[in-house]
């Protein structure tokens, strides 16, 4: 089987004046029916709705168009499909979430609506996948598969059959169950090509092709350091009363199941250079990060399905991540074996932690980073995943013993099944 493309879709778009409270309350009440909803998708690993405030800039003042509403999603295939694909499977829902949306056109015309779509996404900076070429049906039956496969071994233990039982006939007998459980439900058996879904945009590409920007990104970097310390001293304070009770919020309303979703939006420090040295620094951490992306890891974090950056046209950057675990585990996580990678991209964001050359300390300041990362933070409305109680190890490993039990087995691969299992 061939693999399939992911795809990330940033819808942003302006709510009208004065209507972010009722967007809000209704997305929130609607939480669940959505969620049930986009079960019925074949092509969405993960979704959400979040309404993005304005944000303070550098100099205390707000940027952003007002109130926005922002629908991203994880997806396979094409636009077009996948976007015809969410208005059969959300119904009315669909033209209730963006009724408060300017210029949204309603869902009656669907190509009118796929314009909508594509006229209001946001490219993506730099995009991460995990498991990349694997569809969310594979994902989906490769878990039930293995639910079969384990169920009869299972069986066999309590039968007292697997200790008198040689591993390749145990195998054996699980690729039977395996077999007909494929068939019987249409599931996928055997080998599905893996593919790279980590590329920058073309025009990311090219701030790289010339070796010269990347020596002038870092050479120029003390100078601008040097004018964020005068600054940070003469800022505004930032963490304000209701900054922290955003986080509180947040806080309880995370941490619910084995995934969470996290959804972060900060003010670009002004200025050409900064803009010139986040796409520098984008491509460069894409780059690094593509060498782990077919084992399922960034930065040597082995955590986070999807992730990515966009940068906003006016002037901030919003990352979205679909990750397993907790918060405090995740950022943990990020601070041991990616902070210079996170440093060389949010360094170029106002009141981050203190930077040096671009990529030293920043978030090894553990308490700082950890602040920064909360307060710049928005509560999600609506956050859906496609197999909720799947690690990306659990998808990855059922993935291989879904490939073991569609290929020629021998006393290795029967080996390597029984200890996958």
């Amino acid at each position: 089987m061939s693999p399939v493309r992911h795809r990330a879709l940033t819808v942003v778009a302006p709510i009208a004046p004065g209507k972010e409270l009722a967007v809000d309350a209704w997305l929130r009440d609607a939480k669940r029916e959505l969620q049930r909803a986009l079960k019925t998708s074949a092509t969405t690993h993960f979704a959400r709705w979040v309404v993005l405030p304005p944000s303070l800039g550098e100099d205390g003042q707000l940027l952003g168009d007002g109130h926005q509403l922002a629908f991203e999603s994880n997806f396979d295939g094409e636009l077009s499909d996948h976007v015809a694909e969410l208005r059969t499977c959300l119904g009315p829902m669909l033209d209730d979430a963006f009724r408060h949306v300017r210029g949204y056109p309603g869902s009656d015309d669907l190509q009118v609506l796929v314009g909508f779509f594509r006229a209001s996404s946001l490219r993506t900076a730099a995009y991460y996948v995990a498991h990349g070429g694997l569809s969310v049906p594979v994902i989906r039956g490769d878990a039930a598969l293995r639910r079969a496969v384990e169920a009869r071994l299972g069986e066999l233990s309590r039968g007292s059959r697997v200790q008198s039982t040689g591993s390749l006939e145990l195998a054996r007998d699980l690729q039977r169950v395996a077999r007909s459980r494929a068939a019987q439900d249409g599931l996928t058996l055997g080998h599905v090509e893996r593919g790279l879904d980590l590329r920058p945009p073309s025009v990311w590409a090219r701030a790289l092709s010339r070796p010269l920007s990347v020596l002038a990104a870092f050479l120029l970097a003390p100078l601008f350091e040097l004018r964020d310390e005068w600054i940070r001293k003469r800022q505004p304070r930032w963490d304000t009363p209701a900054l922290r009770a955003q986080r509180d919020l947040i806080g309880r309303e995370e941490d619910r199941v084995d995934q969470n979703g996290l959804t972060h939006l900060v003010a670009i420090k002004p200025g050409w250079y900064r803009a010139f040295a986040l796409r520098v620094m984008v491509y460069l951490v894409t780059a690094l990060a593509d060498a782990g992306a077919l084992t399922g890891r960034l930065g040597g974090i082995q955590t986070i399905h999807f992730a990515r950056w966009v940068a906003m046209p006016d002037g901030r950057l919003l990352f979205f991540s679909n990750y397993d675990g907790s918060w405090e585990a995740y950022l943990g996580e990020f601070i041991d074996k990616a902070a210079v990678g996170l440093t060389m991209i949010w360094t170029h964001t106002v009141w981050y932690p203190k930077t040096r050359w671009l990529l030293l300390q920043g978030a090894k300041d553990e308490a700082a980073f950890k602040a920064w990362t909360r307060a710049h933070q928005v509560p999600t409305q609506v956050w859906y995943s496609a197999y909720p109680g799947l690690s990306v190890g659990e998808v990855l490993k059922n993935a291989e013993i879904r490939e073991l039990l569609g290929a020629e087995l021998s006393a290795p691969t029967a080996e390597r099944l029984l200890q996958l299992l």
